[in-house]
């Protein structure tokens, strides 16, 4: 499991590169890491999803040029930020992906993933892949799946505050995938 996987009531010494085998951990889980699957999202949300591009202004705004120009791939390890935006952006695009029930394996490569990016990226994207979110975006889908709007925004408050850009281009790509995934529907 990856860094952001898995919340323990304490660890101690977590050294860089540590790999968490969750089966014979001796420290209570107080979170489930898995993405649950949407029920239905109302759709009143709709224009919120939409609006995903608003999010990608100042130095976010490189995501949007090279999504339009370059494709999915080219964001890996791209912008700013410990977490690279352009991972947080295809962090929350693969997690909406997945909680709506769609296939996305050939959304980016995942060759040669921690060469293009930080290793922590890396492994916030493998999460994504294999179905596990942290608890934050969990948040998120559990309110939006709920319908309950005063969670909804409690939840987008959370995330728009983590990292100094993580939040939006998390939310900017899970609204991506959303909206894409809407207009089909």
């Amino acid at each position: 499991m990856g860094p952001r996987s898995l919340l323990v009531d304490s660890l101690d010494d977590v050294a860089d590169n540590l790999l968490i085998d969750s089966e014979n951990l001796k420290v209570p889980v107080i979170y489930d890491p898995n993405i649950p699957q949407a029920s239905s999202i109302p759709r009143r949300w709709d224009a919120l999803f939409r609006e995903w591009y608003m999010l990608l202004d100042d130095e976010l705004e490189v995501l949007l040029f090279t999504l339009d120009n370059d494709g999915y791939d080219a964001l890996v390890g791209l912008g700013p930020g410990s977490t690279p935006a352009g991972d947080d952006f295809l962090t929350g695009m693969h997690i909406a992906l997945r909680w709506m029930g769609h296939n996305f394996e050939n959304v980016i490569s995942f060759r040669n993933l921690e060469s293009r990016t930080t290793w922590f990226s890396s492994c916030m994207l493998y999460d994504a892949a294999c179905g596990l979110t942290w608890y934050r975006s969990r948040k998120l889908l559990e309110a939006l799946s709920r319908g309950a709007d005063g969670e909804v925004e409690d939840a987008l408050n959370e995330l728009m505050s983590t990292g100094h850009t993580s939040g939006r281009a998390w939310i900017s790509g899970f609204f991506h995938a959303v909206s894409i995934c809407n207009s089909f529907s």
